[in-house]
């Protein structure tokens, strides 16, 4: 930890790494952004005048006796043999998902950070979001012995090109991985246990055409059960929904636009303290970046407090839970991949 009791930190990647996970950082009570690396001079944001002086390369970054943590914001991809460099230089990791494109890889990175006796964190930050934070605190008051479901719609905006050369496991472990995170963890706060998942073969529900950009699934629990679509023929602004339901009845939900500028939230029995901006008689918050800014912002307070030890706090999502969510992207897909 340096002198003014920050730990440092070094980010290497420059697109959400730029303009979520630097602003995230020098916003942070907990740590100091030390250095950034592969940055670019055409990316946007308003931190890059605040970032450009500290740029250095990948080697001197990792390497940087004043860097206690690494956070990997590069393409999926490079994150295996990143996260292996940083692993053997006896240094803690945050990883953008996925941080191994195989349950093999992810093995072998959770064996190498044990023998070390370093963490790797995943940048799991959709758990942080205020609407599934406060849909998940109604559901939680739902009684034992009532079953009840979750809607999750994404149109996500995806340019042709990352379509066309994404594969469909690409494609799971690139979106999907978010939200089946966010219900595992919330399903082992409750005690829930999982039953089954299968990828829906249907028409999209948003688009409602046959298309191999976009992907439903079922998730089922002993307590309750997820739908979730995820829609990337959509080419406006994105979207994001969450409903909770009980029998047929809405009981909460949220919606998000977030590549707009500005984020409407709403929910019949909802915590509006987790929310950071509001404005008459409905909150209305930046989301995209802002919004992912204060999400990524709760997880590093949450990291840098198991890393002074206080155990008390929540756990921060770690390579375990990128072992759990991958084995389901796995079922989903009924086959053998890895």
């Amino acid at each position: 930890m340096r002198s003014n009791s920050k730990y440092g930190i070094g980010v290497i990647g420059t697109n959400f790494g730029f303009t979520v996970v630097a602003p995230a950082i020098i916003e942070s009570s907990y740590f100091e952004l030390i250095c950034v690396a592969n940055s670019s001079p055409t990316i946007p944001g308003e931190y890059y005048a605040e970032t450009t002086t500290l740029k250095t390369s990948e080697t001197d970054l990792i390497s940087n006796p004043k860097v206690d943590v690494v956070w990997i914001a590069t393409p999926p991809e490079t994150h295996f043999e990143l996260l292996k460099k940083v692993l053997s230089s006896g240094k803690i990791a945050i990883c953008e998902k996925p941080c191994g494109n195989s349950l093999t890889e992810l093995t072998t990175l959770k064996t190498l950070a044990e023998e070390i006796g370093v963490p790797v964190y995943l940048d799991f930050e959709f758990r942080y979001d205020p609407i599934y934070a406060s849909v998940f605190k109604v559901a939680k008051n739902i009684r034992a012995d009532q079953f009840f479901r979750f809607n999750v719609r994404w149109q996500s905006y995806a340019n042709a090109q990352k379509r066309n050369s994404y594969s469909h496991k690409d494609f799971l472990l690139d979106f999907a991985i978010h939200i089946l995170d966010c219900f595992l963890n919330f399903a082992n706060e409750i005690g829930a246990q999982l039953i089954s998942s299968e990828e829906i073969k249907s028409k999209c529900s948003v688009c409602d055409i046959d298309s191999e950009y976009c992907v439903s699934i079922k998730v089922l629990f002993d307590r309750f059960s997820l739908e979730t679509t995820i829609c990337r023929n959509y080419t406006g602004v994105g979207m994001h929904e969450v409903e909770l339901l009980n029998e047929n009845s809405i009981i909460s939900s949220g919606i998000t636009h977030p590549y707009s500028s500005r984020n409407l939230f709403y929910s019949d029995s909802s915590d509006l303290s987790l929310i950071p901006d509001k404005k008459g008689d409905l909150p209305f918050i930046s989301y995209y970046p802002d919004m992912r800014i204060f999400s990524v912002g709760l997880l590093l307070e949450d990291i840098a407090n198991y890393m002074s030890s206080n155990k008390s706090s929540n756990k921060p999502p770690d390579i375990t839970d990128a072992l759990r969510v991958h084995k389901l992207i796995d079922d989903i897909l009924e086959s053998e991949l890895y």
